[in-house]
């Protein structure tokens, strides 16, 4: 039974997922940014920064969201303001 879980290991796709880094990304103060933030126990988490989307980058077809660079790569943005 060892040896099939092997070789269902194996057979999987090299493919992993990629998530932004709430704590990194240029989005964490933005004024433009989503303020969405979802509380699980005694711990809220900010979940909006990390969207596709914010004020500046709208849904489709509007546009397709924020570049790759500043979701994942913690890119520069040219429609940055830090929040006062």
């Amino acid at each position: 039974m060892a040896k099939d879980n092997m070789n269902a290991k194996e057979a999987q796709s090299p493919v992993k997922g990629q998530f932004p880094n709430q704590d990194e990304i240029v989005c964490k103060d933005c004024a433009f940014r989503d303020k969405t933030k979802v509380k699980i126990g005694n711990k809220e988490i900010v979940v909006g920064v990390t969207k596709a989307f914010c004020e500046k980058y709208k849904a489709p077809p509007e546009s397709n969201g924020k570049p790759h660079e500043i979701l994942f790569g913690n890119g520069i943005c040219e429609h940055y303001e830090k929040e006062e």
